[in-house]
């Protein structure tokens, strides 16, 4: 595994991807094993990202990975293999993007969460007691699934532009990874 690899983990950890597909040769049990949740799309089964094999920056089941894991190859990765990128300036790259995934995907995620009425609230002012701290579940873990939901948020508002300014710091570092997972994590593929 390259260290880059080691630094960055985006592929993995719900960043890049929502889902990641097997081939009809692999069974996913040890995928199964760690509580991957798998949904068949267009024929194939995927299991849904972050990888629950995915553990402290390193995969636990690394020589029995997915095939599509062995083969992916982000367009960091291939630009310091051709020369077009030192490793100093692809670490920079991972640095940055880890960066704004740790203020982007919480703040995406509270963001949605605070849209979202709670059920234990309503019911507790509907009998005249006060609310409860146990939060609710949020069923969009990746970064995609945030960003998007988070955006069809904003459509739905009175005044899109004031809550965007509101959440200027979530919003911005969401774009900027979205644009740097665009054009250098993935950059000249369709992704």
């Amino acid at each position: 595994m390259s260290d880059l690899c080691l630094a960055c983990g985006l592929c993995c950890d719900g960043t890049l991807f929502e889902a990641t597909a097997l081939t009809v040769r692999e069974d996913g049990r040890l995928l199964a094993d760690r509580q991957a949740v798998f949904v068949s799309e267009k024929g194939t089964q995927r299991f849904q990202q972050p990888c629950p094999a995915h553990e402290r920056g390193r995969c636990s089941i690394y020589d029995d990975r997915p095939e599509v894991c062995r083969d992916f190859r982000c367009s960091v990765l291939t630009a310091v293999d051709s020369g077009a990128l030192d490793e100093v300036g692809a670490r920079a790259l991972i640095a940055r993007a880890v960066e704004l995934r740790d203020v982007a995907r919480p703040g995406l995620a509270g963001l949605l969460q605070a849209s979202r009425p709670d059920p234990t609230a309503a019911l507790a002012a509907s009998v005249g007691l006060a609310a409860s701290a146990v939060p609710t579940a949020l069923v969009a873990p990746t970064f995609v699934g945030l960003y998007n939901a988070v955006a069809a948020l904003v459509d739905r508002q009175q005044d899109p532009k004031a809550f965007r300014e509101q959440h200027s710091e979530v919003m911005r570092a969401a774009e900027e990874l979205r644009e740097l997972i665009g054009t250098s994590f993935f950059a000249g593929e369709n992704s």
